[in-house]
């Protein structure tokens, strides 16, 4: 999640020193999210096919190549493409992670597990954004560090000696029939996400188009 902080408010700045608009940037942001939703669509397929710590090592070192991409071939195109491809994998990292951490939680545990499991993951998102100050948006070394951090992720889980979770048959949910059973908890979660995917994304770009220097 450093590593993925990182990327997230460097493409916005990196672009802006480009000469490539908020309207192309809101493409390649939305391409992001895009890959969240195919890899939360898809992702259970490979866990059922190779296990947990195969797809968690697959995703973490194809993210890692995607932030060199963005670092070689800076235009919008390659960029909502590469940064899809991020988007994909980032949802199956979390999806492992968080399948992984419900299996080891009992009922009296899972609240405080998973609420320290979301500090953690939060609080590294916004380190990782201060480490944009170490270097210059314009140059490489922010884009190998990102891909650097992402990397090291797969050494704790292809060397630990838990075993990973089974592998269940999910019963799907459609959209419907969860709206139907908690409405309220559905469109304040799209609003939100709304707002949030918007400021995260976005909001560097306004800070530079306003004059912010980068390390505010």
């Amino acid at each position: 999640m450093v590593g993925n902080g990182l990327q997230r408010i460097l493409l916005p700045i990196r672009g802006q020193a480009e000469g490539i608009g908020p309207g192309a940037m809101g493409m390649v942001m939305a391409f992001h999210f895009g890959g969240y939703l195919f890899g939360a669509r898809i992702i259970t397929r490979l866990l059922a096919a190779v296990g947990h710590i195969r797809v968690f090592a697959a995703l973490a070192s194809t993210a890692s190549a995607a932030v060199l991409v963005n670092a070689v071939l800076v235009n919008s195109v390659t960029w909502s493409l590469a940064y899809f491809v991020g988007g994909f994998c980032n949802a199956g990292v979390l999806v492992v992670l968080e399948s992984w951490l419900n299996d080891r939680a009992s009922n009296q545990t899972r609240g405080r597990i998973l609420g320290f499991y979301m500090m953690v993951m939060m609080g590294a998102t916004a380190g990782g954004q201060l480490l944009v100050n170490v270097g210059a948006p314009e140059g490489f070394e922010l884009f190998v560090l990102s891909s650097v951090l992402i990397s090291l992720a797969v050494i704790p889980v292809t060397l630990s000696a838990s075993s990973a979770p089974p592998v269940t048959t999910a019963e799907p949910m459609p959209i419907r029939e969860l709206y139907r059973i908690v409405p309220s908890a559905i469109v304040g979660l799209f609003f939100c996400s709304f707002v949030q995917s918007a400021a995260t994304s976005m909001g560097a770009v306004f800070g530079t188009e306003s004059g912010m220097a980068t390390s505010k």
